[in-house]
This record gives C-alpha cells, structure tokens and sequence, in this order.
C-alpha cells in the first residue's frame, strides 16, 4: 500500500518485481483487498490558460481528401478559327462528356488552407 501511495504511477510489473511474486497475485491485492483501480487522466482543455490554448491549436494540423468530379468541355470562344469571308465555319462534333475524378488532398491549419495535393489518377 505504501508503495502505491508514494507512487501512484507504479506499474503492477514493477510491484511484482519488487516483492518477487507475481503479477496475478499483485493485481489482486491491489484490486481485490485493496479496492484499487487504475484510470488514466482526463485532458480538460478548460484548465489551460488562454496563451496554452492558443499555443495547442496553433500546432493542429487536420487533412481533407475528397473526389473531385470534373469536366472541362471546350468553350465557344476555344473552337473559333480564322476562315475566308463566307466560308462555313468549322463543325463541332458534339463530344460525350465523361466525368474525371480527381482525388485532392487538403490540409488546413487555424488560419486555413496551407497546403493541397492533386493525387495521381490510379494512385490512391
């Protein structure tokens, strides 16, 4: 018990090491006689100061990937070409449209968007 109290970090193994028996037999004087149990800490940012706040969310760094579907037809003013006055213009075959996807990576901090990556098609 007086190891726990002056150590509440104190792992089982090194209890069991200490006092040369095992770790079940450790776990249950702990648990079972004792009445312990080991819970981790909660992180409570409400117990930062505003300058430690603003040093940790100045330090996260979140990612968005995201399909990006495109088509990019050509535009009246692209197919126009220089003809003879009273030539017919030039035909425009009517084209399927075929949707691309591009996968896109975006990376954000607090002030906002630092850094985007188009992936290679194929390389996901």
């Amino acid at each position: 018990r007086l190891d726990v109290e002056a150590n509440r970090r104190i792992t089982v193994k090194e209890l069991a090491s200490n006092y040369g028996v095992s770790t079940q037999t450790i776990f249950t004087v702990l648990t079972q006689d004792l009445g312990l149990s080991k819970k981790s800490a909660r992180w409570l940012p409400r117990l930062l100061s505003d300058e430690q706040k603003d040093n940790f969310l100045d330090k996260i760094v979140t990612m968005d990937e995201s399909a990006v579907a495109y088509h990019t037809p050509e535009t009246k003013e692209q197919s126009k070409q220089w003809v003879k006055k009273g030539s017919p213009g030039p035909i425009k075959f009517k084209t399927q449209e075929t949707r691309v996807k591009q996968m896109v990576l975006a990376f954000h901090d607090r002030e906002g968007l630092i850094y985007t990556n188009m992936v290679p098609r194929g390389k996901t």
